[in-house]
């Protein structure tokens, strides 16, 4: 039995589409059977006519005719399953019609996906402001590991009941609002040049003036609107040229006002191997009291924005030396090694 190839890929994020195809000499005749484990679902097959399809028992299918001797493909998609990693078998038997002879090929593949754990999390948070050194300190930090495979997405929201609000810091929404500005007005132009995309370019813009979350609504519209966005720089270079030159003038243009770059290089060493990407990492937790309740709800993503169930995190007091502004990622520890101090930007005044 001669293939010229039988590949599917060693890995793939859960939830997420894989192909697998079959190649052979367009002179022998094949019947592929494939037997599929129950985690997995057939989303698409290629050069199979309808009728060329059977289901000879559960979880196996049955190819005997093709559209073009000699290629076969066929696209699946992995559920999220309850580990973080699992290793799957997908079976196919070819058999020679000419001679009725059999030949099994197994694959493997390692399903995987980002898996966020809470550690032990701890009664009282303190934080020391040190006004001369320009520093905060922050003991018993909420532990958060990443225990699967992949990278996860991640944002912190307050819930309402907290005695702390979450908001942006004001040198970051000066810059966010200047550069939206500026963008608007360079948008504006592209408009006119390409009305033909006046509708995603407006959608497109519309994403900055949304509080970030990762609710599955939410991510479904920022898939909708960068799919259309790409299918349109693919359709036009011109517009994609234009469109990356707006937005990197209005981010220059501005770059001098942001005055919480400290605190983001903070956030980024303090990550590490961790594989866990903060969005709203620049946020800062603000309260008018030195202390209160805390009460944070951790929403989860993978790259592929597949849904993970959000993490409430139990009722935390901080205790603060002074009101305050804490940025929110100075209360986890992301790899189990507390950073004792943190430099101060003029988000926590």
């Amino acid at each position: 039995m001669r293939l010229k190839s039988l590949y599917m890929p060693a890995n793939c994020l859960q939830n997420e589409k894989f192909p697998a195809h079959i190649l052979w000499n367009q002179k022998d005749q094949y019947e592929i059977k494939i037997t599929i484990p129950k985690e997995l679902e057939v989303v698409e097959i290629f050069n199979v006519p309808n009728d060329g399809v059977q289901t000879y028992k559960e979880n196996s299918l049955k190819i005997t005719k093709f559209e073009f001797n000699g290629y076969f493909e066929i696209v699946f998609r992995s559920k999220t399953l309850e580990s973080p990693r699992k290793q799957l078998h997908v079976k196919f038997i070819l058999r020679d019609i000419s001679t009725s002879k059999e030949k099994e090929y197994n694959k493997t593949i390692d399903l995987f996906r980002p898996a966020i754990k809470l550690g032990d999390i701890p009664s009282i948070i303190e934080v020391k402001i040190d006004d001369n050194t320009q520093s905060i300190e922050v003991k018993n930090k909420i532990p958060v590991n990443n225990i699967g495979d992949g990278t996860a997405l991640v944002v912190v929201n307050s819930l309402q009941d907290s005695d702390f609000e979450l908001t942006m810091p004001e040198g970051l929404k000066d810059f966010m609002k200047k550069v939206m500005e500026d963008l608007s007005e360079e948008l504006k132009n592209l408009k006119k040049e390409f009305p033909e995309n006046k509708s995603v370019i407006e959608q497109f813009l519309d994403l900055f003036k949304k509080p970030i979350t990762l609710d599955k609504k939410r991510k479904e519209e920022i898939q909708l609107i960068f799919s259309e966005l790409e299918s349109k720089f693919i359709e036009s270079e011109s517009f994609f040229l234009k469109f990356g030159a707006a937005f990197s003038y209005s981010y220059l243009k501005n770059i001098q006002l942001i005055t919480e770059v400290s605190s983001f290089m903070d956030y980024l060493n303090s990550i590490g191997t961790g594989r866990i990407i903060l969005i709203n990492s620049l946020d800062t937790i603000k309260s008018k009291k030195e202390s209160g309740i805390l009460n944070l709800i951790i929403q989860t993503a993978d790259i592929g924005y597949n849904d993970y169930p959000s993490l409430q995190v139990p009722p935390i007091k901080i205790k603060c030396n002074q009101n305050c502004r804490i940025p929110i990622h100075c209360l986890f520890d992301w790899k189990g090694n507390p950073i004792k101090k943190l430099r101060r930007g003029k988000s926590a005044d």
